[in-house]
């Protein structure tokens, strides 16, 4: 009879990448409420109010969303209400915080004019 038991052979505590962890850690954006835990190294959802519309845009990790939430706390963007929660999945995400700006020119034409300067 063959023994199928399992043994640890080694122990490694796994790192995140460095995508994956907050740019600075403890770092905070004036005006935008971060729900995620320092632990959490999975996609995030940036909820903000543009007017009288909520949108919620999922992202693939927590510097990606830091990133776009630090976009749209400019006062150029118009935008308020600023969160960045944990997301469940990835389903209709963007894939970096490249890709959410190219597709929301209009939402950020006034600040990249600006960094343009």
């Amino acid at each position: 009879m063959s023994d199928t038991s399992l043994y640890l052979i080694a122990k490694q505590e796994a790192k995140a990448s460095r995508r994956f962890r907050r740019l600075m850690a403890g770092a905070t954006v004036s005006g935008v409420e971060f729900t995620v835990d320092d632990s959490w190294v999975g996609a995030c959802v940036v909820s903000f109010l543009i007017g009288d519309v909520r949108r919620h845009d999922v992202l693939p990790s927590v510097d990606e969303a830091w990133l776009v939430a630090g976009l749209l706390s400019s006062p150029t963007a118009g935008v308020s209400d600023i969160r960045v929660l944990p997301a469940a999945g990835v389903d209709g995400s963007y894939r970096s915080a490249v890709e959410w700006g190219r597709s929301n020119k209009e939402l950020l034409g006034e600040l990249l004019n600006w960094w343009a300067l």
